[in-house]
Formats: structure tokens, sequence, C-alpha cells
């Protein structure tokens, strides 16, 4: 199967809403003790070169020993919506009456930013996401426009240990984290936020775990609650 997919089914059937989640081809992410119990199915989607496929535009490094971000989310992201997801529901027999994207780390940042740049998706969660990516804030601040996301969802997670990273850029992870709630909100999206014990790499299937059952319930809202 070229779209190199996953599938984690939940209880509801073909029909039910699914999240596809931005995984790691070389260390993927246990999504399958992350997706017990949902409703929603939940679709594991391979994406190689993360620093380059994920991050919107391009932008330095972290530290100086490693390379700079190569901005090709917005190929990555096409990419997803002309051939990964239909082929993924081709190859699973899904008909999902909506969708929804997530991601860990800059996984994260991707299904933020997705979220805000094509109405294909309903609803996102960004678990440790690399929100302090440079640039996000800006990008953020022009596109939540008053009632640009009304009646979609967002949940955000990060550790409260994120903020004692050894990079001043990694720092302010959790206050851009906090500043991206309060502009999704005013912009209209329901919004969830929480924090949880530990660092970047703490617990990662436990955050993976809450966000996407943070999207199991905004679904299981009737329709009329969403907005």
């Amino acid at each position: 199967m070229d779209c190199r997919a996953t599938l984690h089914a939940g209880s509801g059937g073909e029909e039910v809403p699914t999240v596809y989640f931005v995984d790691l081809p070389e260390h993927p992410f246990d999504l399958a003790a992350a997706s017990e119990g949902l409703g929603v199915n939940v679709v594991g989607i391979e994406v190689p070169n993360w620093d380059d496929a994920l991050t919107p535009w391009p932008a330095p490094p972290l530290y100086r020993e490693q390379r700079a971000f190569g901005g090709q989310a917005q190929a990555t992201l096409d990419r997803l919506l002309a051939k990964t997801l239909p082929c993924a529901e081709a190859t699973f027999g899904l008909r999902p009456s909506a969708r929804a994207i997530a991601g860990y780390s800059l996984g994260g940042l991707f299904a933020a930013w997705a979220l805000l740049k094509t109405p294909e998706f309903a609803a996102a969660a960004s678990m440790s996401g690399s929100l302090w990516f440079e640039g996000w804030d800006e990008c953020c601040a022009r596109a939540c426009t008053p009632g640009g996301l009304t009646g979609r969802f967002a949940y955000f997670s990060v550790g409260t240990g994120e903020k004692r990273a050894s990079s001043a850029t990694f720092r302010r992870v959790e206050d851009r984290t906090r500043e991206t709630v309060c502009r999704f909100q005013d912009a209209g999206a329901q919004v969830a936020f929480e924090t949880s014990p530990g660092k970047h790499f703490d617990h990662v299937t436990d955050r993976i775990q809450k966000g996407l059952a943070a999207l199991d319930a905004f679904f299981a809202q009737p329709c009329e609650r969403r907005r």
C-alpha cells in the first residue's frame, strides 16, 4: 500500500469520524495502545523527514549542530489531501463523517497549522506540539480571524517540564501553547488544554491517548453542540 497507513479501528464502524495521526516511519508511536476504547477510527500516517515535511516555512535549527528546518508542510498537506487520505479510506473501507488531524511534537505543530489551513479537518489534536517554532505566533495571530474556527475543535497539551529545556527557543513552548489556545478560542473553536508532568519525551503514549480521547469526546457530541 503506497499510502503507508495503519488502521486502529474504533467501535463505531466505517462511517464514524476518522482521526489521522502523523507518525514516524523509523520510530512509530504506540498508537495501538493510545487508541484503545475509542469510538472513532485512528489511522496512523507515516511521514518521513519531519524537520522538512512538517514545518510550515524554513527556520533555523534549535541547536547549532543540527540542520535548518525545510518548511515543506504545504506540500505534505497537499499530498495528504489529494492522495494519502483517499488511499487510506479506500484501502480500509472507511467512509468518515468527519476527519481530524493529530500529532506529537512537530506532528502537533503540523496538526494545529493544518486546522488553520484547510476546512477538510473538523478538529485537531496537538500533543506537546512544537509551537515554539519560529514564526508560529505571527502565523497563528493572522490566521485566527473572528469566527474562522466556529464549529471546530482543538486540543493542546504540554509537559510541565518542557519549559526547562536547554534551548531558549524550546523553553517558550508552554507560553506559546497557552497563547495559541487563546487565539483559537477567540476564533470560535472549542478548545481543550491540559498540562502533564514531565519533559518532552515523557509519558508520550499517555499524552497521545488523552488527545485522541478528547477528539473522540468532541465527535460524540450532538452536532448542534459543536457550534
